[in-house]
């Protein structure tokens, strides 16, 4: 009960909203537009607001519970409504006031959490982060938080990986104890899991950066959260690495790719890896679901490398 009801909440805010934001949204300007760098060919609403609030209030008997849960709630509300901000701008925020934005966001985790992976656990082996704790910590909360959105490019693709890296991180959840991460991992699920309904393709509702923003911040916290060592110890960092590991490796690429040409890695393009995928294939439905397949590869990797660490 302590995770179906979680999961049921979330699921059934979650649509109901995104239901009346098929109609309310573009009366508040959460349109996206078609420009000649998206490929959908008319406007979609923009229901992010609608996965945010429910899975928030799916979380409620997590933040009675855990000492970090506010400082998550926070933090994500705050990268969310920075991003619906984002979205409702027809120029849309700066990239230096959106970046500011989410590093004052990670610090709530990291000052009244307490979040600080102040050591990594590689093959076996503690390696103590010492001064570079913080900027670590806080790399890796605004890393995933953008590199979620980032990955938002093809319908149900942002949203699939965050249901995908929800379900195996309950499963980690449990394997450490950590009833706090369970209750929201099970919160992230029924959210997504809803939400999905309205974003595969052909998308009836967009996350938009408000929505990706929340879910890369959600999961940048509960990937610590969720493979912390109960009985103390480094974060296994190639665990939250592995089940990550599309969106690290694709926003890597994309900030070499752009430095390569001479160009802001902050400009946005279609040379995605499942952009490129998409173009080979032929069909973005198919493309998604070959991306699912690989989410699921990797998500396994991950359960597979945390049960077999110490």
């Amino acid at each position: 009960m302590a995770t179906l009801g979680p999961f049921l909440i979330s699921a059934s805010l979650t649509a109901l909203l995104a239901y009346g934001l098929l109609r309310w949204a573009p009366r508040w300007g959460l349109v996206d537009e078609p420009t000649p760098r998206k490929a959908h060919p008319r406007s979609v609403p923009i229901g992010g607001p609608a996965l945010v609030l429910g899975v928030l209030a799916g979380s409620v008997p997590f933040l009675l519970t855990s000492g970090w849960g506010g400082s998550w709630a926070v933090g994500a509300l705050l990268v969310a409504l920075l991003g619906t901000l984002d979205d409702r701008r027809r120029s849309g925020l700066s990239p230096r006031i959106k970046l500011l934005g989410q590093l004052g966001a990670a610090l709530l985790p990291l000052a009244f959490g307490p979040l600080l992976v102040a050591s990594l656990d590689v093959f076996g082996w503690e390696v103590p982060l010492g001064a570079l704790a913080i900027p670590f910590t806080l790399l890796w909360i605004v890393g995933i938080t953008n590199a979620i959105n980032l990955i938002d490019g093809l319908d149900g693709l942002a949203c699939g990986q965050a249901l995908i890296a929800a379900l195996a991180l309950a499963g980690l959840s449990v394997q450490t104890g950590n009833e706090a991460a369970l209750t929201l991992s099970f919160a992230l699920l029924g959210g997504t899991f809803a939400f999905l309904a309205f974003n595969r393709p052909p998308a009836k509702l967009f996350l938009g950066d408000g929505g990706s923003y929340f879910l890369g911040f959600t999961l940048a916290v509960l990937s610590l959260q969720a493979t912390l060592p109960t009985h103390g110890g480094g974060v296994a960092l190639l665990v939250p690495a592995a089940l990550l590991g599309y969106p690290i490796a694709d926003t890597l690429w994309a900030i070499l790719r752009r430095l390569r040409a001479g160009r802001s890695i902050f400009r946005a393009d279609t040379e995605h890896f499942h952009h490129r995928v998409r173009d080979a294939m032929r069909d973005e439905r198919r493309s998604v679901w070959a991306f699912y397949g690989l989410f699921l590869l990797l998500a396994a990797l991950a359960t597979a490398l945390r049960t077999s660490g110490p």
